[in-house]
This record gives structure tokens, C-alpha cells and sequence, in this order.
């Protein structure tokens, strides 16, 4: 301690340094990122007429946004996971293409958006409180599945919710991405099986029943108000969510 209590010069500059150090590390982290990196997969452009056509995935970024540098590594493995497939992925500089920030009402980033035809279907803004790369690979699957065939899934899982007395998750970026990657089951492998349950087998088929270590979804929602995969919630769990995070239609 210095004179009179007060911290010493030593207390204060660990301080600092305790408060910076995520952010050093994060520093660390993109120049590591940009020294070992691959060619990458995202197109960075300027332009904003390749996201008129076709399905894409982009992202608005910030030289400045630590955060943005967290999510691009996620979005180059899903690059790579889906480059034979019909998405394309970009990334804008928003300080350098500024007339994005009107067009798509931008107001933080990162922002990821899914696009179809110059037509938004899916936005993310900010970095995920958890599974961030479930999140994205969701969005990509959302662009990629046929829209009828994700709206039959959606009707299929109102109509179980319905049935079981439960509700879909109130958080739309969840929502939306779970019914598309049962609809990408659905199309790959001919059912509704369990986007998070890697076995193809009847006993994961939506709404899964019990299975190896895991609990169907019917004893999982009793004991935990959500679903193994997030998808359906008890009334009580909805009415928690809601009271804490608003409700995405």
C-alpha cells in the first residue's frame, strides 16, 4: 500500500493490466489469427450488389470491433464446411461501404445477416451469449433448406408443441434456426431428427424420445423446462425468458 493507505503504483498498474488483459488477449489472438491464416473463404467487398442475388451470408464488421474478430473465426469453419454448397459469404467494412448502415438499419456489430435475393430472412446482431457457432450454422442451414419445406417443419413443430402443452423458444434467431436444421435432417436423411444428437437413430427423432445418456424430450422439459436442442419449452420456461429478454418474433 502506498502513503496513507492508498493503493501503491505496483496495485494500481495490475489493476490496469487485470482490466485490459481480455482485451490483450484478444489483440493476441486476431494477430496470431492474421499471421497463420489460410486464404480465406469470405469474400471481403465493398460493393453491395452481390448480396441481391443468390443466398449469402454477411458480415458487417469494424476494423476498431474486438468483438468481430471473435466471431470470424467461426464464420471461415462454416466457409469451408459449405463452400460446395449454394451460399456464398461475404464480409463489409462498415466504415468503408457506409451506405449499408441505412439499407440494413445498422446499428451495432458485429451484425450477420442472412440474405436471399436482396431480401433479409435472418439477423444476428453482437456475439452470441452461447453457441455462437450452433447459431451461425443454423442461420447457413436456414438459407439452404427450400422455404416451403422449412415452413411444413415449422407447422409440424407448432403442431407438436401444441399437442404437448409446451412452446417453441421465444428467442426467433434460435427458432428459426432449429426449424431449419430439422428441416435439413428431414431432406438429408429423410426424418426429423434431433439437430443436436449426432446418431440417426428412431429413438432421436424430434421430439426425441430417451436414449443412451440422454433424457427424451418429455422427462427433460418436466425436469428442465427445455428441450435437449433448445427447440421446445415448457409454459413456465417461456414465461421466464420472456420476463428477461424480450420476445423475438
Amino acid at each position: 500500500m502506498g502513503k496513507n493507505g492508498s493503493p501503491s503504483l505496483e496495485q494500481i498498474a495490475e489493476y490496469i493490466f487485470q482490466l485490459l488483459s481480455p482485451y490483450i488477449q484478444k489483440l493476441e489472438y486476431r494477430l496470431k489469427a492474421l499471421e497463420e491464416r489460410l486464404p480465406s473463404r469470405v469474400q471481403v467487398i465493398s460493393d453491395l450488389k452481390p448480396l441481391n442475388k443468390g443466398t449469402v451470408l454477411v458480415d458487417f464488421y469494424g476494423e476498431w470491433c474486438l468483438p468481430c474478430f471473435e466471431i470470424m473465426p467461426i464464420i471461415e469453419k462454416l466457409a469451408i464446411e459449405f463452400q460446395d454448397k449454394p451460399i456464398k459469404f461475404y464480409r463489409i467494412d462498415v466504415d468503408k461501404t457506409k451506405e449499408a448502415i441505412p439499407r440494413f438499419r445498422i446499428e451495432a456489430i458485429p451484425l450477420i445477416l442472412l440474405i436471399r435475393d436482396g431480401t433479409v430472412i435472418e439477423r444476428l446482431e453482437g456475439v452470441p451469449r452461447k453457441k455462437a457457432y450452433d447459431i451461425l450454422r443454423w442461420m447457413v442451414l436456414r438459407g439452404l433448406v427450400p422455404e416451403d419445406e422449412w415452413r411444413k417443419t415449422y407447422e409440424f413443430a407448432e403442431r407438436v408443441a401444441s399437442r404437448m402443452g409446451w412452446k417453441l423458444h421465444p428467442e426467433k434467431i434460435i427458432r428459426d434456426g432449429l426449424i431449419a436444421a430439422l428441416t435439413w435432417n428431414k431432406l438429408q436423411h429423410g426424418a426429423y431428427y434431433c439437430p443436436c444428437k449426432p446418431e440417426k437413430v428412431p429413438q432421436n427423432i424430434c421430439p426425441c424420445k430417451p436414449y443412451k445418456n440422454y433424457p427424451g424430450s418429455i422427462e427433460r422439459i418436466k425436469r428442465e423446462g427445455i428441450c435437449h436442442c433448445n427447440l421446445f419449452v415448457s409454459q413456465e420456461y417461456y414465461k421466464r425468458y420472456t420476463s428477461k429478454y424480450k420476445e423475438t418474433k
